[in-house]
């Protein structure tokens, strides 16, 4: 047997599936990076974040894991699926929220994403990702 085509117009509609797919848990995501965001935003040290909201979040079903460059919140959304958002030090001294993120995108791979532009980030960048626009960034 050779190799069957796809029609191009159902080829376009499945792409545009996955397009519509990928913007809608970005933009769910970008939603809950704005919570964590108005959360951290007044702490000048991981310390103090994790010693006032470690044991909240824990017990609301947000793990964290306190790293050396990040504290990373992770949302088990169901079996399978997660969010993971990773807290990092502002430029401006204050904590703030990583432009990246991990998840489990559309196509069930597990993905490092800004969730503001779409583009893959490696991890080593993580804690340099600034969301663009941020007080962060105009520093």
């Amino acid at each position: 047997m050779g190799k069957r085509k796809i029609d191009p117009e159902k080829r376009r509609k499945l792409a545009q599936m996955f397009y519509e797919m990928r913007e809608k848990g970005l933009s769910k995501m970008r939603q809950r990076h704005a919570g964590f965001m108005e959360i951290v935003k007044d702490y000048t040290s991981f310390d103090d974040f994790l010693h006032e909201w470690e044991a909240l979040m824990t017990l609301f079903g947000t793990e964290v894991y306190a790293g050396s460059y990040t504290i990373d919140l992770r949302i088990q959304i169901d079996y399978t699926d997660y969010e993971e958002y990773y807290v990092i030090m502002g430029k401006d001294g204050h904590l703030t929220m990583s432009a990246a993120a991990g998840w489990q995108n559309e196509v069930c791979a597990n993905e490092l994403t800004n969730i503001f532009t779409g583009e893959t980030v490696e991890s080593e960048d993580i804690d340099t990702c600034y969301p663009s626009g941020s007080e962060s960034d105009n520093l």
